[in-house]
């Protein structure tokens, strides 16, 4: 069975989100979205076999908190 890949950003809270709705789903797979960088720089596919480029997301990443756009501090 292939595994469909979910990118997200795990350091911001919709990527947690969406990690935590398709973690242990059959068949998908979340990933950092440098997964797809890292199948660029690859010049191939990063799969399972090479551990997803070390882009996996485990649901323990930092969230990174951003200042508010409008704010001009």
């Amino acid at each position: 069975m292939a595994a469909y890949p979910v990118t997200v950003d795990p350091h911001r809270e919709s990527g947690q989100s969406l990690y935590r709705q398709y973690a242990g789903k059959k068949g998908k797979i979340v990933l950092n979205v440098q997964w797809v960088h890292e199948c660029v720089k690859a010049g191939a596919l990063q799969t399972y076999h090479t551990s997803w480029a070390g882009c996996k997301v485990t649901g323990s990443e930092t969230l990174v908190t951003l200042k508010d756009p409008a704010s001009c501090d």
